[in-house]
């Protein structure tokens, strides 16, 4: 993968941050995700680098921080079943631990996401969706 040489060139373009999603297009979601990647293109380039790929918790979150050097995570598909990774990862990464989100708060999320798939969809798609997507 030549992506020290694709960052840089980016970089030089104008390119003020770079996402990286650490899989190949063959791949798909298949496979797991190769953060070195993100390391190398965030070593060898000034801009920040954001890495992407088997982020599915807060711990994900940290240790991607700490393997990659990068200067952010972006969170994919695990955002549509547990929305609040984003906390627990802010969370997490000050150092400190929440409470997960109690069956209250999850049943006001997800009927707020089945709401607005109706709404966007009709209520015959919008029942059939897994996301407000």
């Amino acid at each position: 993968m030549p992506i020290v040489d694709l960052a840089r060139r980016l970089e030089d373009a104008g390119v003020s941050a770079l996402a990286i999603h650490c899989r190949t297009a063959e791949m798909g979601h298949r496979g797991a995700a190769d953060w070195s990647w993100a390391r190398r293109a965030q070593a060898a380039v000034a801009i920040p680098v954001i890495v992407n790929g088997d982020v599915r918790t807060a711990d994900d979150v940290v240790r991607a921080m700490d393997e990659t050097g990068c200067a952010g995570v972006m969170v994919g598909r695990a955002a549509i079943e547990h929305p609040w990774i984003f906390r627990e990862a802010r969370a997490r990464l000050a150092g400190t631990e929440i409470a997960p989100p109690d069956d209250d708060e999850r049943r006001a999320v997800y009927r707020a996401v089945v709401e607005a798939s109706v709404a966007s969809r009709g209520e015959r798609s919008g029942w059939r969706r897994r996301s407000a997507t």
